[in-house]
This record gives C-alpha cells, structure tokens and sequence, in this order.
C-alpha cells in the first residue's frame, strides 16, 4: 500500500492526483490508508485567481470538505492564454473543470521543454525525466527527441552519482520538511531539511551519514520539487 496524495475524480474520464502532506491527506480518510488509494469525487471545481478549489464528496454524498490547489506557474499560464485571474472566477464548474485540463496540458509542455534542455545539456537522462513524470516524458517533443537520439546511438548517459530514484522514505522525509517549513514562521528550507533528517533518523539513508540535511536539500532540488510528488507549492505558501 503505498498512497502518495489525494486522488480527485473531477468529472466522467478526468481524474488527477494531487501530491499532498500525509497528515493533510489522511484528514480526508480518517487516517485510512487504503481509502487514499481510490478518487474522492468532486462535486463542484471552482477557478479561482491562484489556483482551483473543490468540494470533495465522501462515499455517502455528503460533502467532505474544500481543498484548495495553487499550483506553480498557474499566474504565467493564465496569461500565456490571454485569461485575467479575476475572470477565472466567473466559470462554472464545467468550465472550471476545462481550464484545468488545460492547464495539466499546458504543464506537461513547459516541463518537456525543461526536460529536452537538461537532456541536451547533459543534465539529465530520458530515464530520470520519465521518472519525474511520465506525463511530460511522453510529450511529442521529448519523445521526438528520443527516437532522434536513439537512431544515432546518442542516448545521454547519466553522470556518476547524480541518479536519483524515488524512494518511500526520502518521500516521507521530503514530506517532513515542507511541513517544518511551512509552519515554522522564520525557519530556513535549509533549517527545515537538518530539522526532518533529526526527527526521523530511521529514515536517512546510509550514504547521507555525513551531511543529512544538506542531501535531503540536495535531492528535493534535483528531484522532489520537479516531480509528481512536488509540494513545493504547500512549502512556498508560508511566504506568500
């Protein structure tokens, strides 16, 4: 069992899932993990100035609670669409629902274009941009560029100790830090990752023994905040 955010079914063939704080996503099942492994059914998307907000259904019916999604570059894909936040708040909940499904699209895009430039610069193997999302690796372009390179026997090679794979309890110590920082008034993400290594030392990996935090820093930077596990949206909501 391994649940790793909120799964939300917006509508008939739409389903996302919503990278989230543990403590956050068991509020919603009562702390029961295997209720996180099935969608809560969106009675109503809501378009708002920085971001979407739902009303979550529980297996009754009723009315569970408002969740709210701000996610990153939200600001900068209303105005690639010619869209003023403002005007977002008009939509009904079809529409509501429409903007963003298009903006998931529009998402998987840039981090493509992200992707192809790290691929091209070294930075980064095909292997390690469909890890960090699947939805973006199979973009047209990148996958263009796969064909293009595997052709010519030109498939990047990844650079000595910088792969990273996802692992259960990194996630967990990832998880811990964001809420560190974002309830820790005037705490550094710096100070928030040493802050998690120390609580939970069960969870460190063996070759981090020499600088916990500052792995955990690292490998949220190169991996954490790019990926489908992202919450760095929930960390950066503490500054404004």
């Amino acid at each position: 069992m391994d649940p790793r955010g909120i799964i939300i079914k917006v509508r008939d063939g739409f389903v996302i899932t919503l990278s989230a704080p543990y403590t956050l996503a068991s509020q919603l099942s009562d702390g029961c993990e295997e209720r996180l492994l099935r969608p809560f059914n969106a009675l109503r998307t809501s378009a708002k100035e920085d971001g979407f907000a739902f009303c979550l259904a529980g297996d009754s019916g009723e009315r569970v609670r408002q969740l709210t999604y701000k996610p990153d570059h939200y600001s900068a894909f209303l105005c690639d669409q010619g869209v003023l936040g403002c005007d977002a708040l008009s939509l009904d909940s079809e529409a509501a629902a429409d903007l963003l499904l298009a903006f998931g699209e529009w998402l998987n895009s840039k981090q493509a274009e992200e992707f192809e430039r790290d691929i091209l610069a070294g930075d980064m193997t095909f292997e390690e941009a469909r890890a960090i999302s699947p939805k973006a690796f199979n973009m047209p372009r990148l996958q263009k560029l796969l064909v293009e390179r595997f052709k010519t026997d030109s498939m990047p090679k990844g650079r000595p100790g910088k792969r990273t794979k996802y692992r259960r309890e990194v996630e967990e110590l990832y998880g811990l830090a964001c809420r560190i920082y974002r309830e820790t008034p005037g705490i550094s993400w710096e100070e928030a990752c040493d802050e998690s290594t120390s609580k939970r030392p069960e969870l460190v990996p063996a070759t981090w023994i020499k600088d916990p935090g500052g792995s955990l820093e690292k490998q949220a930077c190169r991996y954490w905040d790019k990926s489908n596990y992202s919450q760095k949206t929930y960390r950066d909501s503490r500054d404004g």
